[in-house]
Order: structure tokens, then sequence, then C-alpha cells
């Protein structure tokens, strides 16, 4: 985390005169292409996708693929940041040289929204008096509904001049989330067990609160752990004969291999389940949406609840 700070710092420093540059070149308002909007991670970019449309434009800071916990910004990322009407982050230890490059630019002309900011959050490790909560609050379908909305105000403040169409995008997509939101609650609530197996590092405490699911993983949070005690390797493919799981879960591009060992010693099948974190480059080349990967869910869902 050190190193990232500095990092951050250092940039700011070469950078400081090119965003002069850029601010003096600005002009006040929307312009006919509509807002930029500038988001570091898939669901964010997503979330504001769905509501500006055609409407602007809408750029994701992260490639697809990258591993945003070892993420550290560029020049090219700071002076994309402070050429964007808004900036989306979500907050959190993963994006913490977020907070500080904000406090070296002038933010003022820039919206910035932080998700972190908008729904309830769980704690993830309390430590020696300091209280980290979990940063993955997009994994939980209510909590996501919830930030659109906030996104469509936050937008339409901006430009009102499209607030019809903003709000119809929302309300569209808004009623996608409803229905696979419902779709999981009827899963979880006709299956035959409560508990899902996770042969990975685990992302996903939003969504099987709000689902009231039980599960058991070889990694809390987004641990940077990559070997797993053989304690915990036999502790999990016991839990999967004693439930009579017939799947163990992964992350999606996933390849630390824990997940078929578990699965090979108990003979039932791995399945990739989605946290959105990031997104595959080939998924974001075909267009692939937050919907899309939930939708995948309810699917690998079905078949380890069944």
């Amino acid at each position: 985390m050190i190193r990232k700070i500095l990092a951050v710092m250092l940039i700011m420093g070469v950078v400081g005169l090119i965003v002069v540059g850029v601010m003096l070149k600005r002009g006040e308002g929307v312009d006919e292409a509509g807002l930029r909007i500038l988001a570091t991670s898939f669901p964010a970019y997503d979330f504001a996708r769905a509501v500006v449309g055609d409407d602007g434009k809408v750029e994701m800071l992260l490639a697809p693929g990258a591993e945003i916990h070892d993420y550290e910004p560029t020049p090219q990322d700071i002076i994309k940041i402070q050429e964007s009407d808004v900036f989306i982050y979500t907050g959190g230890e993963s994006e913490t040289w977020v907070d500080e490059m904000l406090e070296g630019i002038d933010s003022g002309r820039i919206k910035v929204i932080r998700m972190m900011d908008l729904v309830e959050l769980m704690v993830e490790d309390e430590e020696g008096g300091e209280v980290e909560y979990d940063e993955h609050v997009w994994t939980s379908l209510r909590n996501a509904i919830v930030i659109v909305g906030v996104l469509r105000d936050e937008l339409i403040e901006l430009d009102k001049n499209k607030a019809e169409d903003y709000t119809n995008n929302a309300k569209s997509y808004i009623e996608e989330l409803q229905e696979i939101d419902g779709e999981i609650r009827n899963l979880v609530k006709r299956g035959k067990r409560k508990e899902i197996v996770f042969g990975d590092r685990f992302a996903l405490r939003y969504f099987v609160e709000e689902y009231g699911l039980d599960y058991d993983v070889a990694f809390p949070g987004c641990s940077e752990q990559t070997e797993v005690s053989v304690k915990t390797l036999t502790s999990l493919v016991d839990k999967v004969r004693e439930l009579g799981a017939p799947v163990v879960l992964k992350n999606e591009m996933s390849n630390n291999g824990i997940a078929e060992t578990i699965a090979g010693e108990a003979g039932v099948e791995v399945l990739e389940f989605y946290s959105g974190h990031s997104m595959a480059p080939e998924d974001f080349r075909d267009g692939v949406t937050y919907v899309e990967m939930m939708r995948r869910n309810v699917r690998v869902l079905e078949r380890a609840l069944y």
C-alpha cells in the first residue's frame, strides 16, 4: 500500500502542469457529446453505461481482466480522471490510491461518486481498533439497484436536458435487476441446501447475506494468500461430501486450482461464479453486462442448491 501511495505522489508531481493545461482548455457545462464518465471498475462502468445509454461517453479506467488489488495509476490515468465530468469508484482498501490522488487534483469541477458511500457496509476486518469494510458492495442485487438509482439522480442533476432518457434507462435496468433478485430469492427458498462451497477467494459476503446463504471458503475476502492449508482443503472436501453438493464454486478468471483440487477429491464439478469485480477481455469485447453476469450466476446457483 505504501508503494501505491508513493507512486501516486510521484505521478501527481509529473502531471501537475499537464492538468493545469487541460483545465485551461476546458469549457463549462455539458457539451453536445454529453457527459464524460470514467469508472474504475466494471460494476461502476456498467451501471453508468446503462443509465447514460447513447447520451454520453462512459469509459472504464482499468483494462478488462486487470487485477484491481495490485493496480497503480499512470500519469495518463490521472489526466483521464481530471478530464472527466463524472468519476465513479468503489472505495475501500483496493482503491486507497484514489483517495490520495483526489487530494492532489482540482476535483471541485468533477462529480466524484464513491459507491461505498451509497449503501450500508459490512465489516470485513477489525484489527488494532481500525475497522476495514468489505468493498464488494455491488454483489448484492439490492445494493446494485440503490447505486443505479443514485447514479440516475446525480446525472440528471448534471444534465437536466437528458432527465427523461436517464430516468427511462435506469427504470429498464432496475427492472432487470429486480427480476434477477426475485429469481435468486425463489431459488434459495426452494433449494435443497442453503450452503455453498467456494474453493477460492471470497468477494460475495453482500450476496450471501442478502439471500440468506451459508458458505465455506478457501480464503476469506480478497486474501493475498495463494496456498491453502491441508487442514482447510480437507475440511472443504468433507463439507462438499456432507452437503451432497454437486459443485464447487470459483471466481471468474481464477486459475489457482484449489477449486479443481477440492472437486477432484469429492468427485464433483467446478463452476464459475461471477463477483463482477472485473471481467475477461473477451466478455468485455462481446458486450457482456452486469445483468448477464448475474443471469449466469442464477444458472450456477440453481446447480449448486439443487
